[in-house]
């Protein structure tokens, strides 16, 4: 990872952080909740700001003592093996949910994108298929070098289909017009507790310390 350059790790770090639920779940709440949903943006806002005062210095650790994972740095930093393996566990229980629910986002979109051809459960095991041929194929540079490229994708791709949405909307592409449009024709999108009505401000707020 320390070898892949700024530029590099910036985009593998920011494509590894976009999960289904950012180009699916997400997008699909705003549209039947509103305003409400921004949420998401709020705690996404907040890591930034953490990883950006706690990043540089776990980066200089890792660097300084040749540490690869978080489990490592954290049994080194604390001097305790039992730390280190808890973290570890937690850790992996966390990233197989993660994997879990960006392998079964993928197979829904190609059940979508196949007109129900090919159910989930199929959709499944051919991503998973695909992913451990890359895996031994590649090895873990390349999984680094197709992150960057998936970062850049997306980022154009977001902004191109965001754009093209507005306009659909608006006839227009700034986004004044697309909340005006929003105040006369619904307005319970834009407040709390949302176009369901079950997105109260306690709701609200406790999504957003529970997803920190």
């Amino acid at each position: 990872g320390r070898s892949m350059g700024p530029v590099t790790l910036y985009l593998l770090i920011a494509a590894g952080s976009v999960s289904a639920y950012t180009f699916m779940g997400a997008p699909g709440w705003a549209y039947s909740k509103g305003v409400a949903v921004f949420y998401v943006a709020v705690y996404l806002a907040y890591l930034a700001l953490v990883a950006w005062y706690f990043g540089p210095k776990v980066w200089q650790f890792g660097e300084q003592f040749g540490h690869v994972t978080q489990a490592s740095a954290i049994a080194d930093r604390y001097q305790s093996p039992a730390l280190g393996a808890l973290s570890a566990l937690v850790m992996a229980v966390g990233s197989v949910a993660y994997a879990v629910l960006q392998t079964i986002g993928s197979a829904y979109i190609l059940f979508v994108m196949s007109g129900g051809q090919i159910p989930v459960w199929l959709g499944v095991l051919l991503v998973l298929a695909c992913i451990a041929v890359y895996l031994y194929a590649s090895g873990q540079r390349a999984i680094g070098r197709t992150n960057a490229f998936q970062g850049v994708l997306m980022l154009v791709v977001a902004w191109a289909v965001g754009l093209w949405a507005i306009h659909s909307a608006t006839g227009g592409l700034s986004f004044a017009g697309v909340f005006e449009r929003i105040t006369a024709e619904n307005p319970e999108f834009l407040t709390l507790p949302g176009a369901g009505g079950d997105m109260s401000f306690s709701f609200w707020t406790t999504s957003i310390i529970v997803s920190m």
